[in-house]
């Protein structure tokens, strides 16, 4: 399955749908903001594929409100990407939610979710995901708010959360100058890394 259009979309919900063994992205969208895809199960991911690629190719604000909520990925990313893989990267895109989604699997160093391109309104709570890379992973350029809240991780060898600037990780991604919140989740470790941003957490136990 494929969603791609012209000027942003609003309203399109994928839901109740099973992705096994797809090759390259599962379900890969195109400028389809104002998205929601819910309670679908991807798994069986052929060699270098990915579950989710929410992309803004040509629309400034391509990514805007993507929701992505209750879904089961099960040994649905391989290729070192992310099972859902928010590449935004210079759209100003506003509004990314991860809601209760459970993650188990993936490899060859892949995360649950990686940020490039949301500046803002990034809200990542009630997960559980067990990963070989970081957990969730930001490129830079987060101007507004990112919230990371009640979730399960456990991670292999990447690190729980990783903040990053663009040019750490070969983006063109801009330092982060918004607020991070990350509270009340499980998780053996957290890393933050950029420069000249500003980061609050807070963190109750168990960490």
């Amino acid at each position: 399955m494929s969603v791609n259009s012209p000027t942003t979309l609003s309203g399109l919900v994928i839901q109740n749908n099973i992705f096994n063994g797809y090759g390259g992205v599962g379900l890969p969208t195109y400028d389809a903001g104002n998205i929601t895809v819910q309670k679908n199960l991807f798994e069986n991911a052929l060699a270098s594929s990915e579950a989710i690629q929410i992309k803004a190719a040509t629309v400034t604000g391509g990514c805007n409100d993507s929701q992505v909520l209750d879904n089961v990925f099960s040994a649905a990313t391989n290729n070192g990407g992310a099972d859902v893989n928010f590449s935004c990267t210079n759209s100003n895109s506003i509004g990314a939610d991860r809601l209760g989604n459970v993650s188990s699997g993936d490899t060859t160093g892949s995360s649950f979710v990686a940020f490039s391109g949301v500046d803002g309104g990034i809200s990542v709570t009630n997960n559980t995901a067990t990963t070989t890379g970081s957990t969730v992973f930001f490129f830079g350029n987060v101007s507004g708010t990112a919230v990371i809240e009640g979730n399960a991780f456990t991670g292999g060898g990447g690190n729980a959360i990783s903040i990053h600037v663009g040019s750490d990780v070969g983006t063109s991604d801009a330092v982060n100058t918004g607020t991070f919140t990350i509270t009340s989740n499980t998780s053996p470790a957290i890393s933050a890394v950029s420069t000249s941003q500003r980061a609050r957490s807070q963190r109750r136990p168990p960490w």
